[in-house]
């Protein structure tokens, strides 16, 4: 149970940490501040931003094309 900011602000960061940690994990390349010593090159295919969806124990991850910047 949440009892104050605190719990609330755990709760939240907890929550973003697992997300960012399934997304980048689910990539097999290095991109940005996400290094992998196990793929450390840049894979150009896979310039797309990675959705994550977390329902309790089930964990959702999609991939969506990066739009064109003009």
């Amino acid at each position: 149970r949440l009892r104050g900011r605190a719990d609330v602000e755990d709760s939240a960061l907890t929550l973003t940490a697992r997300a960012v940690t399934v997304a980048a994990t689910a990539r097999t390349e290095s991109r940005g501040c996400h290094h992998r010593g196990d793929h450390p090159g840049t894979d150009p295919a896979q310039a797309v931003s990675t959705l994550v969806r977390l329902d309790g124990d089930r964990v959702e991850v999609a991939v969506a094309a990066v739009a064109a910047v003009s």
